[in-house]
């Protein structure tokens, strides 16, 4: 069962980068330089790495979106995302000077947000000179990573027509608490390995759940059902298959926090191994009932190659029946025969959901600093963005509970 201390703790996290940013956001610092008008209406090139392929889409400046391809990891890559995804669950802390940097940023603790916010806003007011670090040598699992990255882009971006100008992606990448940053900044360096530059990144859950129209992290009506307490708020399940591995990741709906409060990944628990084990979907059955207990969850998600198999459908329906308190029809749209629209959405949801930061991030550098006015700003183009807000992009909620 969750703790009231995990919630209370993913509520301070979320708290503490509010905090950070709110002097960039209320625009007290000036832009140290113009965005070139070309780079704000480039499109965005997004790529979600899972534990057993990679997939890419892009996202145009008028809000279309297109995937572009799928390509399957070799043994190698599967290696090297079990490696780094493992760790990041098993709670490793992951030494900085591994990943490319621009400036040092000392890892601390809880106030780690904090300080990373201030050396952006440094950065925006006079930015350093460095040159990139790199590990002597470079471990072999980011090598691995960085050939499926390098793969994508001289077999799928690089002949796009009309060529792309700039070699920066978003990244999506498999769940793994506790902590969004630490698991996305792993990728860094395998992206400059590859000649790409990683605009940011984020888990496939969320991705993939905003894809599926979950966009308000507080539900409808921005407030809890009477039944829901204060510190149990509804949840969200999304069950990644493939291949590699089995993930399954709990996120909530509470107080504007995304990050999962539960996950795991399992490859023994991979579609490859279906036929070499004896009871494998009880074994799967007992994971998600184990990962489920008594959540309140209203939303179920699965995603990846493999989400249609019937197997795990009827695992995860008797696991829900067991807690005795999910809507079993969450399930129906996964009971019924898939479209190929629907196979489509469960193997590129998670990377085309994470075109539109990857739009944001060309557009705009996700800076929120003063705009000169000698700058070029891109006036049109602008149909993906019409609503945004900053609760929206610092992910807080609009309204407390009632």
């Amino acid at each position: 069962m969750v703790s009231k201390q995990q919630y209370l703790a993913s509520w301070k996290m979320t708290m503490a980068i509010f905090i950070a940013y709110l002097p960039v956001a209320l625009g007290v610092v000036e832009c140290h330089e113009c965005r070139p008008l070309d780079l704000q209406q480039a499109p965005g090139v997004a790529i979600d790495l899972t534990m057993a392929y990679a997939t890419a889409s892009i996202r145009f400046r008028n809000g279309t979106i297109r995937p572009l391809a799928m390509i399957n990891g070799t043994t190698e890559y599967r290696e090297a995302m079990k490696t780094i995804i493992q760790g990041s669950i098993a709670g490793e802390k992951w030494p900085w000077h591994t990943i490319i940097q621009t400036q040092y940023i000392p890892y601390t603790k809880w106030w780690w947000p904090v300080v990373w916010a201030k050396f952006r806003v440094q950065n925006a007011i006079s930015p350093p000179n460095l040159d990139p670090i790199y590990p002597d040598p470079i471990p072999e699992y980011y090598i691995a990573i960085a050939a499926m990255l390098s793969d994508l882009k001289s077999s799928v971006l690089d002949p796009l027509d009309p060529p792309l100008k700039y070699n920066k992606v978003f990244l999506s990448v498999p769940d793994a608490p506790p902590f969004i940053y630490e698991i996305v900044n792993r990728f860094e360096l395998p992206c400059s390995l590859a000649g790409l530059e990683m605009l940011g990144g984020d888990l496939a859950s969320l991705h993939a759940l905003k894809y599926d129209g979950v966009d308000d992290w507080w539900g409808p009506g921005n407030e809890p059902p009477a039944h829901i307490d204060f510190y149990y708020p509804r949840m969200m399940l999304t069950i990644s298959f493939n291949a590699a591995s089995l993930g399954v990741s709990l996120s909530a709906r509470y107080l504007g926090s995304r990050d999962p409060i539960e996950a795991f990944q399992s490859p023994r628990h991979g579609a490859d191994h279906i036929q070499h084990i004896n009871g494998f979907w009880d074994e799967v059955q007992e994971l998600l009932a184990r990962t489920i207990a008594d959540a309140p969850v209203d939303h179920i998600l699965l995603i990846g190659s493999h989400a249609r198999e019937v197997s795990l459908v009827e695992a995860l329906a008797r696991a829900i029946e067991r807690s005795g308190d999910i809507d079993p029809s969450l399930l129906d749209r996964y009971q019924a025969n898939a479209s190929e629209d629907d196979r489509r959405e469960e193997l590129f949801g998670s990377a085309n959901q994470a075109t539109w930061s990857a739009r944001w991030g060309m557009k705009s550098g996700y800076s929120f600093c003063i705009v000169p006015d000698h700058c070029p700003v891109d006036e049109g183009g602008d149909e993906e963005f019409a609503g945004v807000d900053w609760y929206e992009i610092l992910g807080v909620p609009k309204e407390p509970f009632n």
